[in-house]
């Protein structure tokens, strides 16, 4: 699922179309931010794994910010075309994700830094990667979902949750 990635360089992918007033290369103010750890997730509005993941990325972004996480939810629609900055940002609000998003409308930065690279299966395109301030990756969960749960139905995506949780924490 990607775990051959782990500890490659990919630097910053580059996305286009930021539907957030800023993106994580730059501050409020819109001067440049020094390199950092960041969480990407590739997400899409037709996707329920991602509807329940979202939420998960915007607790992680609450915790870890002030420790100098940046999360960039990376929207890739299926098909890939064009679309509207405000219904990508309607969903993801709706969805419970209110920090920085991209838009990836060709999928070119997915298949940079995924689905292109390295070998084996790529199950899902949904998939979060966690690449440190040198721009190695350094987590990757393949997706499609993870989220925390106390159900006992949802103890994988319960524990895939908290092992990305306890990576941040340690990088």
């Amino acid at each position: 699922g990607g775990q051959d990635l782990v500890g490659s360089r990919v630097g910053e992918p580059k996305l286009r179309n930021w539907a957030r007033p800023t993106s994580p290369e730059t501050d409020a103010a819109g001067k440049a931010s020094p390199p950092r750890l960041t969480l990407y997730r590739w997400w899409t509005d037709t996707c329920p794994y991602c509807q329940g993941t979202l939420p998960a990325i915007e607790s992680l972004r609450k915790k870890y910010e002030a420790r100098g996480l940046r999360t960039v939810a990376v929207y890739h629609p299926k098909p890939p075309r064009p679309v509207n900055d405000e219904v990508i940002l309607t969903t993801a609000k709706a969805w419970g994700y209110t920090g920085p998003v991209a838009t990836d409308e060709d999928w070119s930065a997915l298949k940079a830094f995924y689905l292109d690279r390295g070998t084996g299966d790529r199950p899902a395109t949904s998939v979060t990667l966690l690449v440190d301030a040198e721009g190695r990756i350094r987590f990757i969960h393949p997706g499609p979902v993870f989220h925390p749960s106390d159900d006992p139905d949802k103890a994988q995506e319960d524990s895939d949750f908290k092992a990305i949780d306890r990576a941040i924490d340690a990088l």
